[in-house]
């Protein structure tokens, strides 16, 4: 892969353009216009290509998409499997940092929900191998305006219909169907 497409609120993306940087891969950034100017900048400071896209979030979604066409690769975070299992190194982290146990509680905000399983998982593995007892609660937190897994718990289902797209300041969470939703 030498050159590849992603879309973010900034923060993917600018993680996203340092490690293409590093690997000498072309990365096209898509964020939503409205995107912060700081994490814009950063995107452009990993010499990224970045692509400022109308309207609400999912239109940087579709955009990066209609890219990864020819010799350009989607790289979307919240579809790549390996990133789930990182993610359950924040648990571990979490767990070592607080003397090795976990916490009673851990309130999250999720768009894509990656994080939020990651933690999950991560602390059914330090339970598992005996070093603590109890999982903690974890509560996902979203945004009123975009919040499709609250209306799924709400309703009582599993799965995860999309929701409208909106704006809100919760940019990083700001996502209308959940990859991971379910």
């Amino acid at each position: 892969i030498r050159e590849v497409a992603d879309d973010s609120s900034g923060n993917a993306g600018a993680s996203m353009a340092a490690y293409a940087a590093m690997a000498g891969i072309k990365a096209h950034i898509c964020t939503p216009a409205y995107a912060p100017g700081g994490k814009k900048a950063q995107i452009r400071n990993f010499g990224a290509d970045l692509i400022s896209v109308p309207g609400p979030r999912p239109e940087a979604t579709k955009a990066a998409q209609r890219m990864a066409t020819g010799n350009i690769f989607y790289a979307s975070h919240a579809w790549v499997p390996i990133n789930l299992v990182g993610q359950q190194t924040a648990a571990f982290e979490i767990w070592e940092q607080l003397g090795q146990r976990a916490p009673d509680w851990i309130l999250l905000p999720v768009g894509q929900g990656t994080l939020f399983l990651g933690l999950y998982d991560g602390f059914k593995r330090l339970q598992a191998a005996g070093l603590i007892s109890t999982l903690p609660r974890l509560v996902a937190v979203q945004a009123t305006k975009i919040a499709p897994l609250v209306h799924a718990f709400r309703a009582g289902g599993e799965q995860v219909a999309a929701v409208a797209a909106d704006y809100t300041v919760a940019d990083g969470i700001a996502i209308t169907k959940p990859v991971r939703g379910k």
